[in-house]
C-alpha cells in the first residue's frame, strides 16, 4: 500500500471517483463547488490517494483556509472529500490518509484543522465539535410585530456592478474567510442556491439562500440590518416564505433590529476542530487572550502528544512560551479542543479554582466559517 499525491492528469478520474463514492450525478462537484473543484483551482499537491490495481480507491484532501475572526488572522487546514470505494471499506485506508493529511498540515505549520462529519468517526483523530453558530429564526409574525415594510428585492444574476457591492459587503464582515474575487465570483454562481439583494440610497444588503427560494435558509448575509428585514418581507410577500433562518458567528454580531424580530434561536457548533499545534494556536489568538487574561496570573497546558505551553501576563503583556508552569492542565486532544474552542464553556472538574478563574476569562476562543466555505 502506497500513499500518493494526485496528479493533474488524474482530475477526471478523481471527479468520477468522488461522484461514485458519494452517489452524486455526473459533474456534481465542479457544478456545486466550482471554487474548489474546477481543474484550475484544484490543489493536487494537497490531495492524497491510495490505489489498487492502478485505480483510486481512497482519497482525502486538505483545503487551505485563511480565516479572519474579529481581528484574529489564522491559517486553518480544512479536511474534505474523505472517501473510500465501497468495495475497499474496512481496510483502514481512510485512517491512513487522514493521519498522513494531519502530518502534512503539521509540516506546513497549520495551527488548527477543521472538518464536518460524524463526531464518533473523527473524535478518534483528535477532532471535536467546537465553535459557535447562533441560528435565529424570523417568522412572518415577527416581521408583522416589528412593522417591517417591504423593499424591492432583486435576484443576483451575475451583474458586475452588483457583484462588486456583494464582494465589498462580504469583506466588511468581522468573521470571514479570505476570498479572492475569482473565488467569490464562482461561489455566488453556484448551483443549488439563490442570491438576493436590495439597495436603498447608499445602503446595500445581500443574502444567500440555500436550495430554492422557498426554503428560507439563509447561509450568508451582509449589509444594513433594517434593509435585511425589508428584503425578507419582500421575499415573504413574493414567495410566501413564512420562516427564515439566519446564522451569526456570535451573539454580539446580531444587530438589535434583527434580535427584535427574532422568534427563536439555537446554538450549534461551527464544525469539528483539531488543534495541531497548541502554542501556534495561542500565538494566533494572542491579542484576544491578552485582552482578557488576568494581570499577574499564569496557567499552563499540555495536549496529549504535544509540548506544554505556559501563558502568563506581566506588565499588561501576555507571554506565550513552551514549558510547564503554574496551574498545569493536561488533556487529551479532543478535550483540549472542548476547552479552547468549545461551543460552550467547559473545563475538567479536577483543576484549581485559580485555573478556573483564568479559563472563564479567556475561553472559548471563536472560530467560524460561513456555510459557503464549508468543504
Amino acid at each position: 500500500m502506497k500513499i500518493e499525491k494526485a496528479k493533474s492528469s488524474e482530475y477526471k478520474k478523481i471527479m468520477r471517483f468522488l461522484e461514485d463514492v458519494y452517489g452524486h450525478p455526473y459533474n456534481y462537484f465542479s457544478n456545486v463547488y466550482p471554487a474548489w473543484k474546477e481543474k484550475n483551482t484544484f490543489l493536487f499537491e494537497n490531495t492524497f490517494i491510495i490505489k489498487e490495481h492502478n485505480e483510486i480507491v481512497s482519497l482525502v484532501r486538505i483545503f487551505p483556509l485563511n480565516l479572519l475572526l474579529n481581528g484574529v488572522k489564522i491559517k486553518v487546514g480544512g479536511i474534505g472529500s474523505v472517501s473510500t470505494s465501497f468495495s475497499c471499506r474496512g481496510k483502514g485506508y481512510m485512517s491512513i490518509l487522514l493521519k498522513e493529511s494531519i502530518e502534512e498540515m503539521k509540516r506546513k505549520n497549520y495551527p488548527v484543522s477543521i472538518l464536518w462529519g460524524d463526531r464518533h468517526r473523527y473524535i478518534n483523530f483528535g477532532y471535536e465539535n467546537a465553535g459557535q453558530i447562533i441560528e435565529v429564526t424570523i417568522t412572518k409574525r415577527g416581521l408583522d410585530k416589528c412593522k417591517i415594510k417591504s423593499i424591492e428585492g432583486k435576484k443576483y444574476l451575475g451583474e458586475k456592478d452588483v457583484f462588486k457591492k456583494i464582494f465589498d459587503s462580504y469583506n466588511k464582515l468581522s468573521f470571514r474567510k479570505e476570498r479572492t474575487k475569482q473565488e467569490a465570483d464562482l461561489i455566488y454562481k453556484r448551483q443549488g442556491m439563490s442570491v438576493y439583494y436590495a439597495i436603498n440610497n447608499n445602503d446595500f444588503v445581500y443574502i444567500v439562500i440555500e436550495g430554492n427560494y422557498c426554503t428560507g435558509t439563509i447561509i450568508e448575509q451582509s449589509g444594513k440590518p433594517s434593509l435585511l428585514l425589508s428584503l425578507l418581507r419582500s421575499l415573504e410577500e413574493r414567495f410566501g416564505t413564512t420562516n427564515f433562518t439566519i446564522q451569526y458567528p456570535n451573539v454580539s454580531e446580531i444587530p438589535d433590529e434583527i434580535l427584535d424580530a427574532v422568534s427563536s434561536w439555537r446554538i450549534l457548533p461551527s464544525g469539528m476542530v483539531k488543534i495541531l499545534n497548541l502554542k501556534d494556536t495561542f500565538d494566533a489568538y494572542k491579542k484576544v487572550i491578552e485582552k482578557y487574561f488576568p494581570e499577574g496570573e499564569e496557567i499552563s497546558f499540555q495536549m496529549e502528544g504535544g509540548n506544554p505551553v505556559i501563558l502568563k501576563k506581566t506588565n499588561k503583556e501576555l507571554i506565550i512560551e513552551e514549558g510547564k508552569g503554574k496551574n498545569f492542565i493536561f488533556l487529551k486532544e479532543h478535550e483540549m479542543v472542548k476547552l479552547v474552542f468549545g461551543t460552550f464553556l467547559w473545563y475538567p472538574s479536577n483543576i484549581s479554582f485559580s485555573a478556573i478563574k483564568i479559563i472563564k476569562n479567556i475561553f472559548p476562543l471563536k472560530i467560524f466559517l460561513w456555510r459557503l466555505d464549508h468543504i
